[in-house]
């Protein structure tokens, strides 16, 4: 699942290495299911989202109707200077998220929703470095298992949020998870971090890439922590 002779594991700098997307990649499992129209039950299917049941709205609709188009992978991909390496973040819901924050548990198939994330990444992504990250275990193991082109990064709460998933409830399950599945590295909240810096070197033993998010990246005083090997991801 993770070629090394593409992106040497465990380094930053395998991070903002460019795609030679013109390796061959192994078929990918697809989705039986077909893809709907972009504009069927759009309101009824954001009607099903936590935003809504929380406030009784989603951002960018109003009534009926929404106010402006969101901008598209693709325009991304093709309008912004290829040289920017690009953190494509997944979203997908876990059953036990859907029950605390009494949402829906409604979903797209997860074949059909990485296969045509994909499809869109290696037809406009060129050499642009590019990594993908997920809180979701399962997108991570699958999307690490459809391609090895682009690093797969495991985001976690790493035990500062509690959680119902093992592969989450800590740093160190974390790693061991990603360990377990080939993935470059994990992306860790930037609170546990500043109070320990020394789990960065743990990452990196274990080889793989230490990456952290959260509110104290933008704080310049946890910024002054000695993390020299530590990349930083704004969210």
């Amino acid at each position: 699942m993770q070629d090394s002779t593409i992106r040497p594991p465990g380094t930053s700098d395998s991070l903002l290495r460019t795609a030679d997307v013109t390796k061959v990649q192994r078929p990918r499992a697809s989705s039986e299911g077909k893809p709907r129209p972009d504009n069927v039950d759009v309101i009824a299917r954001l009607k099903s989202t936590f935003n809504f049941h929380q406030f009784g709205f989603k951002g960018n609709i109003g009534g009926e109707c929404i106010h402006g188009p969101f901008i598209t992978l693709q325009q991304l991909l093709v309008q912004i200077d290829p040289s920017v390496c690009f953190d494509v973040e997944l979203k997908y819901p876990m059953l036990f998220e859907a029950r605390d924050f009494n949402m829906d548990t409604l979903s797209m198939e997860l074949n059909l929703y990485l296969d045509t994330i994909l499809a869109i990444v290696y037809k406009y992504g060129g050499s642009r470095p590019i990594f993908f990250s997920s809180f979701s275990p399962e997108l991570c193991i699958l999307l690490a298992t459809k391609q090895q082109i682009y690093p797969v990064l495991f985001l976690t709460e790493s035990g500062y949020i509690p959680t119902r998933d093992i592969r989450a409830l800590s740093f160190q399950e974390a790693v061991r998870f990603a360990k377990k599945w080939n993935l470059e590295g994990v992306v860790i909240r930037s609170q546990p971090l500043v109070a320990s810096p020394m789990l960065i070197g743990l990452t990196k033993r274990s080889g793989l890439v230490c990456a952290s998010w959260g509110d104290l990246n933008n704080d310049p005083q946890c910024a002054k922590v000695p993390t020299p090997s530590l990349l930083f991801i704004t969210k």
